[in-house]
């Protein structure tokens, strides 16, 4: 079982909060391996590497929605770029370990901020098959390989390229494809 982080990093700004972030890693998981996606040569050391990808995305999300391909890993930790690790993740590869495919957490925004930041039109197309969800955030997201996630991932990228910006409602909308 290999287990290992992930961080995507298209721009100037987000490769140098990526830098940041793995440095908040090492502290706490000195061990785990990182693979950085991005736009130019990314690494922190020993144990790191970076893979380029030419065509991202709206702001990477395409390589987000394609995580499940491009991870080397058997178990993958994505952490958004600009996120802080404070202590060690081992429990979160535990769930992995457990026989989860994915753990993902909720969004903050919840109710009639559900969503915000989404189009309109895509904010509809996601409410109209399921008119209460729970709105998950994907900024922090762990995975095993497995058939599951490798479905759920495709039906990602499917719904994701319908608008080809933001990931959380296509995420939303994947999850009632292939749960």
């Amino acid at each position: 079982m290999v287990q290992g982080v992930i961080y995507i990093a298209y721009g100037d700004k987000a490769r140098a909060e990526a830098l940041l972030a793995a440095a908040s890693l090492r502290r706490h998981n000195p061990d785990l391996p990182v693979l950085f996606l991005a736009d130019k040569v990314l690494t922190i050391g020993e144990g790191s590497w970076w893979t380029g990808q030419a065509d991202a995305g709206w702001k990477g999300r395409g390589a987000k929605v394609s995580l499940y391909d491009l991870s080397p890993f058997d178990y993958t930790l994505y952490l958004d770029a600009d996120t802080r690790v404070h202590a060690d993740l081992g429990a979160i590869f535990g769930m992995l370990a457990d026989g989860w495919d994915m753990a993902l957490a909720f969004s903050a925004f919840q109710g009639n901020v559900l969503m915000w930041h989404i189009s309109p039109s895509e904010r509809a197309a996601t409410l109209k098959p399921c008119t209460e969800p729970l709105a998950l955030q994907a900024g922090v997201l762990a995975f095993r390989k497995s058939e599951a996630a490798k479905a759920l991932f495709a039906a990602w990228r499917e719904e994701w390229a319908r608008y080809g910006q933001m990931d959380q409602a296509a995420l939303l909308r994947a999850l009632q494809k292939a749960p």
